[in-house]
């Protein structure tokens, strides 16, 4: 495209010079399509041109065509921006669950049992399912056994002291 506006830059120079013709208007002419070409020849020269051009044409299209660009990736990084926002509450809810339900467990899992629950658990022993003790005798039963599942629950807990209660 530039190679053929070069050749016929060439030719009407050729027609239009000076000692072909003897018109003032002609010579004017000369002059400018020599500038011309010799913007078109040099690409130093033409992309400067080029870039007044542009400046001095420019057409508020291409203003709004980069303001619509900015408004378009503004609205995507807030999009990405929002879900990642939401994606990190709910990994922090989630964890946050997670812990409370490890600290509840451990409650539920270390709390002495009720002495009444221990002593009907011991009497279900094969040995004792024969005898129907009375609930002075459960009562008393399920006090010494529950004296010595805290006291078990106690070493337990002196012995995890020294280890980190998360720990598996």
């Amino acid at each position: 495209m530039i190679e053929l506006s070069i050749v016929s830059c060439e030719k009407d120079e050729r027609k239009l010079h000076p000692d072909n013709g003897s018109s003032a208007e002609s010579s004017d002419r000369f002059v400018e399509l020599k500038m011309a070409y010799d913007v078109l020849r040099r690409p130093d020269e033409r992309r400067a041109e080029w870039s007044r051009s542009r400046a001095q044409n420019s057409s508020t299209s291409e203003s709004f065509a980069d303001a619509e660009h900015r408004k378009r990736s503004n609205e995507q990084w807030r999009f990405i921006l929002k879900w990642t926002a939401a994606g990190f509450v709910l990994a922090v809810m989630y964890n946050i669950a997670y812990v409370l339900q490890l600290h509840a467990r451990d409650r539920r899992l270390f709390k002495p049992v009720d002495e009444h629950e221990i002593a009907k658990s011991f009497m279900r022993q094969p040995e004792f399912r024969d005898r129907f003790p009375d609930t002075l005798e459960i009562h008393e039963l399920g006090r010494i056994l529950k004296g010595d599942v805290v006291e078990a629950w106690r070493r337990k807990q002196e012995s995890l002291g020294g280890k980190n209660p998360n720990e598996i």
